[in-house]
């Protein structure tokens, strides 16, 4: 009886490690930006972890850096492989940054979230520049290596910005008002200089370039105004 279970518990503990993940986040937020410092960012992997971090009250009305206990950086030593290369896709590596984002990134960045009856969620935000889209299955899931992920270059930012933005998308040239249908129209033509300092792009997949990118679904709940995101990655090997 004891072989026995002692075999049983052989195969739990190789079973575990055959689906441990190499990377795990959460993040929660307000997708309005409204009491930020109640969101949070959650990253577990072989390097720094952080648990939980939120936004530092003292500058819940400041645009960049705004975690309390440096979870933007923390999350940031796992964004990019040897090579430099990004090892997740564009739109969902920033996304969770928004668990430790005051306020005014949201606005800056125009983040917006909905939920189709089917269970679909649509996310969508500017961010440095770049537009970004994520759209879920209908049971809220993305799979980050063949989910429906999108991006396009619309602009530029200088510093903290804000975002210059091409005409062809927001005709005041700011995220004021940038039309959504607009960027994602696919007929709208790339290579629009905007400022001499940036050229507007196609509508292309958003990917990690890397060799070893992570790989995993990501669990995204939208409650409300309240987004929620958890993921366990592996590196591909």
């Amino acid at each position: 009886m004891k072989q026995i279970l002692s075999v049983v518990a052989l195969l739990s503990l190789v079973a575990a490690g055959a689906f441990a993940a190499d990377l795990s986040v959460e993040a929660q937020f307000n997708i309005t930006g409204k009491d930020a410092v109640k969101s949070f960012l959650t990253v577990k992997g072989p390097g720094a972890s952080v648990v939980k971090d939120s936004v530092d009250p003292k500058k819940v009305d400041v645009v960049g850096a705004a975690s309390l206990n440096k979870g933007t950086e923390v999350w940031n030593t796992y964004r990019a492989d040897a090579a430099k290369a990004a090892t997740l896709p564009l739109g969902i590596q920033n996304l969770v940054k928004y668990g430790v984002s005051n306020e005014a990134q949201y606005k800056a960045d125009k983040l917006q979230a909905t939920k189709a009856a089917d269970g679909v969620i649509t996310i969508q935000f500017i961010h440095r520049g770049n537009a970004l889209k994520i759209v879920t299955d209908k049971k809220g899931q993305l799979d980050v290596e063949k989910g429906l992920q999108f991006k396009r270059v619309l602009g530029y930012i200088a510093g903290e910005g804000p975002q210059v933005l091409s005409t062809d998308f927001a005709p005041s040239g700011t995220i004021a008002d940038v039309d959504y249908a607009k960027v994602w129209d696919e007929k709208i033509a790339a290579g629009k200089d905007v400022g001499g300092k940036a050229k507007t792009s196609a509508v292309l997949p958003d990917v990690s370039p890397s060799k070893t990118p992570y790989t995993g679904v990501a669990q995204f709940t939208l409650v409300g105004d309240i987004l929620t995101i958890k993921a366990d990655f592996t590196t591909k090997k």
